[in-house]
């Protein structure tokens, strides 16, 4: 195999992050499946890494890897579908091989190589048997529709760590996000189409007296003074419905309620998200003016 080749098919092997992970039940049932459906001692789904092959799912063979240069399989994977040798002892590729001279005693062995991305060959799904036996083109076709699956599973191993990566950095910069929008010198309040307060920094718990929890889940007309409180749900539909609004996305000075009843005079500015016809969202931003009086 070329070298350029050779190497990108390692690249994507590990990129896909399948060598030494865990057995697991799909890949077992294929092998499994395999081996009774052919009446063969031993099934293997193999990964042929750089200086091994290692073996995703095993049937009837005890060692999780053998030596890449004695395995069957790297020969099978330079061919396009199925490798075929009926008699290993006669061949004169494999018949020296210690894996024909000795246990596990291969004499026939059918590889069908795996091609996850259609391109690059990482393995194959093999059968091994320890007499000679014939195979004809039904036998190749359906050792390829079972291949076919597992491959449909490495697939989706990929997309699982695919999943994961991304729900790590979401995580990663979702705490980012919220150690920035804490520090911040203003404060600000995710709000509900319903009024229901999301979310809140710290400078708006530090600025109106409230904790966290005592806040969060409540109406946010808690934070305003009569009369703009009774009035806040018909301000709010009334923009749901006209999306016109004398506040929205431009911001003027109003009062917001302390805890302790007494009023101080912030900027407010308010801007309205809408992720879906389902959901939407309003984000409050407030300057505190006290000390611009």
């Amino acid at each position: 195999m070329p070298a350029k080749i050779e190497s990108l098919r390692i690249s994507y092997l590990q990129q896909l992050n399948l060598l030494d992970t865990d057995a697991e039940k799909q890949f077992d049932q294929i092998t499994q499946l395999a081996a009774s459906f052919y009446d063969v001692p031993i099934a293997l789904v193999s990964l042929v890494d750089s200086n091994r092959q290692w073996f995703k799912s095993k049937k009837g063979l005890d060692v999780c890897e053998t030596d890449r240069d004695i395995a069957f399989c790297s020969h099978a994977i330079a061919f396009d579908e199925v490798m075929l040798i009926n008699d290993a002892r006669v061949d004169p590729r494999f018949k020296d091989n210690p894996l024909v001279i000795h246990d596990p005693h291969v004499v026939f062995y059918a590889g069908a190589v795996l091609r996850p991305d259609h391109i690059n060959a990482i393995g194959t799904l093999c059968i091994i048997d320890n007499s000679p036996r014939s195979f004809v083109l039904e036998d190749m076709a359906n050792l390829r529709l079972l291949a076919d699956q597992v491959e449909e599973l490495i697939r989706l191993h990929q997309k699982r760590q695919q999943l994961e990566q991304a729900k790590q950095s979401s995580t990663y910069f979702s705490k980012r996000l919220s150690a920035i929008v804490n520090s911040l010198a203003v404060g600000i309040l995710r709000i509900s189409a319903t009024g229901q307060i999301l979310d809140v920094n710290d400078f708006v718990l530090k600025l109106l007296g409230y904790t966290r929890d005592e806040l969060l889940n409540q109406n946010v007309k808690l934070l305003m003074p009569s009369p703009i409180a009774e009035q806040h749900h018909r301000y709010v539909q009334n923009y749901l419905d006209t999306k016109q609004s004398n506040i929205m996305d431009k911001g003027r000075e109003v009062l917001a309620k302390h805890k302790d009843g007494h009023t101080l005079p912030v900027h407010l500015s308010i801007s309205c998200f809408e992720f879906d016809q389902e959901e939407i969202e309003f984000v409050g931003v407030l300057t505190d003016l006290t000390n611009c009086k």
